[in-house]
């Protein structure tokens, strides 16, 4: 039919044109397939493959022919099927066997997604998958988790804020006074402005400052020169005998509470820092720069800096939760950071104030005992 329509066109062979040549030539083969593939079905993915080089095709496992952009993982046939499958995926079975996420799909194979009710989608994610829908969906997704979090520490911070002046941060939640402050910093809502305080744009302290005509400035920890006595105090809590008028400074990096042994470190012009015993640091120091210091149990009310890092599930509420068991234990939170892994976990970073080292084990134990908390340990930040 192709070279009688051709002959009647008036087009010889050798002057034909060469895409055309090429089209011909390709029905003359899928002809010739025709003939040598018994089985309709190879016949058909042979006809695919070159019809579509871009594309895989793979099934579900009730026989549902699914296209995909070549490259596909099991991600992109999940978020495929369904957005809430694509947030539930922990893994996948290509014609019964199980592969990793990151398995690219072949035309043909029959995919079935597993899921998990608790999971959630991870930034890693991104990496690998192909689909613009797929991309679209885990963006929205990470988006509004890490909108939610930030909202939630926003709150807590917030919340200890204003009890530090004397307020109840609950009764200005839904007033048009804070409504007045969001706008004040270009931002449209109220949860806006708590969302800020947990991404750490706006700090809480700005916010009261805004709230309440008188100004209220965040207090800073400075370094105090030491009265001339023999004996000397800091308000770091520290005695140091044998040497008058000294700066004393806590060691950043390995952060001594009382309770523990400590040994201090002459820096030339910089006073005494003060580090644990047992710190890596002070091993590499010179001997003969080390002396005698201890706590000071007249020490008082004072609060010390600690890192803290939490392991735990990556599941709606989590970081509350921590929060809120940090702030019963009488632990104010200086600062977080979270990191999402792609096995579903989040490791929590904590910067917190406690009394000692025995206040520091207490939150530690209390921590270990919360559902869905597999980690927690005591960070030390080295290099500094």
């Amino acid at each position: 039919i192709a070279a009688h329509w051709r002959y009647k066109e008036g087009k010889g062979t050798e002057r034909g044109d060469d895409s055309e040549t090429q089209r011909f030539s390709w029905l003359r083969q899928l002809l010739e397939w025709q003939r040598e593939l018994n089985d309709p079905r190879e016949f058909l993915e042979a006809v695919k493959v070159d019809l579509y080089p871009d594309e895989v095709y793979v099934f579900t496992p009730g026989g549902e022919v699914r296209p995909l952009p070549r490259g596909s993982t099991p991600i992109d046939f999940a978020y495929s099927i369904h957005t809430q499958v694509g947030h539930q995926c922990v893994g996948a079975k290509v014609n019964g066997k199980l592969v990793p996420l990151r398995y690219e799909l072949q035309n043909g194979e029959t995919v079935e997604i597993v899921t998990a009710a608790n999971h959630h989608p991870s930034k890693d994610w991104l990496k690998i998958v192909k689909t613009g829908k797929a991309q679209s969906r885990i963006r929205h997704w990470i988006k509004t988790a890490e909108r939610e979090r930030s909202m939630a520490l926003g709150r807590e911070i917030c919340e200890r804020e204003f009890r530090k002046r004397g307020f109840n941060f609950n009764n200005f939640v839904n007033s048009p006074e804070l409504q007045d402050t969001a706008k004040a910093f270009s931002l449209r809502t109220i949860d806006d402005l708590v969302a800020s305080v947990g991404y750490g744009k706006i700090s809480a302290v700005q916010v009261i400052g805004k709230l309440f005509p008188a100004p209220i400035e965040e207090s800073k920890p400075a370094d105090i020169p030491l009265p001339n006595k023999r004996r000397s105090r800091t308000d770091q809590g520290v005695l140091v005998r044998g040497i008058d008028d000294v700066l004393i400074r806590m060691a950043k990096c390995c952060i001594p509470l009382p309770g523990e042994p400590i040994v201090g470190y002459v820096m030339r012009g910089r006073g005494v820092t003060v580090h644990r015993r047992n710190c890596d640091k002070l091993q590499e120091g010179d001997l003969e720069r080390r002396i005698d210091v201890q706590w000071d149990s007249a020490g008082g009310t004072q609060v010390f800096p600690a890192d803290i890092e939490v392991v735990c599930a990556n599941i709606r509420g989590m970081l509350a939760t921590l929060s809120g068991i940090l702030s019963d234990l009488e632990i104010n939170i200086l600062d977080v950071h979270l990191e999402n892994q792609p096995d579903g976990q989040t490791i929590c970073r904590f910067t917190i104030e406690v009394r000692d080292k025995t206040h520091l084990d207490r939150a530690i134990t209390t921590l270990k005992g919360v559902k869905h908390v597999y980690r927690v340990r005591r960070q030390s930040r080295p290099g500094r």
